[in-house]
């Protein structure tokens, strides 16, 4: 009789730990394509749990191809810009820094400045996708991706490999209770980003087939157990 009725309870325990804690939850990836070119997105992804903001930017003056910057803040918006050089791996567009709106959609720390991607709540992981423009010297480009915390202390930092030739590109992802990533093209090195993806590090809901998953092991578990009880109870 008991060793059904740890079976039973062993089934039931199970259904209970995938109610209670889900399953990891689904990466979300934003491609930035539903976005008009130079349009300011700091908050077209709050509901999917992400805004954005460009810190240190426009440290150079503008030049006369900038003439026509779109209007913004000039030193925190971030926006989409279809990608001039290349055709990126999700087309047509890229993000890149309100600074290089009217340009090839490629920035770096020191002249363009930074984009910092905020999250509404603590995640686990993200990646992004670096492609490098490196049409001049042929020395090769680097982009980088660091994560911080709540307390702004960097808790991760992952740095492409040296991306020659245009449209070459690299997916580079870093992990740990990240509370907001930047990313660049490191020094003076020209970088387009794209594909932004992260996960949740939180438990989340079951989704459908967890939920049917579930079911079938309550059903099991209640069976079993009451099956056992009901064949003792008639044979005493």
């Amino acid at each position: 009789m008991w060793e059904s009725v740890s079976v039973g309870r062993i089934v039931l325990s199970i259904a209970g730990l995938l109610l209670l804690f889900g399953g990891p939850s689904t990466a979300q990836t934003i491609n930035f394509d539903d976005a008009s070119d130079g349009e300011v997105i700091n908050n077209n992804y709050a509901g999917q749990g992400v805004t954005f903001t460009c810190i240190n930017c426009n440290k150079e003056p503008a030049s006369e191809d900038d003439s026509e910057r779109p209007s913004g803040s000039n030193n925190t918006d971030v926006v989409a810009r279809v990608a001039q050089d290349f055709t990126p791996p999700s087309a047509p567009n890229v993000v890149t820094t309100w600074d290089e709106a009217f340009g090839d959609g490629c920035f770096a720390e020191e002249e363009e400045g930074i984009v910092r991607a905020n999250f509404s709540q603590v995640v686990s992981s993200v990646s992004v996708r670096v492609i490098t423009d490196d049409d001049v010297d042929g020395d090769g480009d680097v982009g980088y991706l660091r994560a911080y915390d709540s307390d702004d202390v960097m808790v991760d930092e992952d740095v492409s490999s040296t991306l020659i030739g245009v449209g070459s590109d690299e997916v580079i992802s870093v992990s740990g209770d990240i509370s907001y990533v930047e990313f660049a093209g490191l020094g003076d090195d020209d970088t387009c980003f794209d594909d932004l993806s992260f996960g949740a590090g939180v438990p989340t809901m079951p989704n459908s087939w967890q939920l049917a998953l579930i079911g079938i092991l309550l059903l099991i578990g209640f069976y079993v157990i009451r099956r056992r009880f009901s064949t003792t109870w008639l044979r005493t």
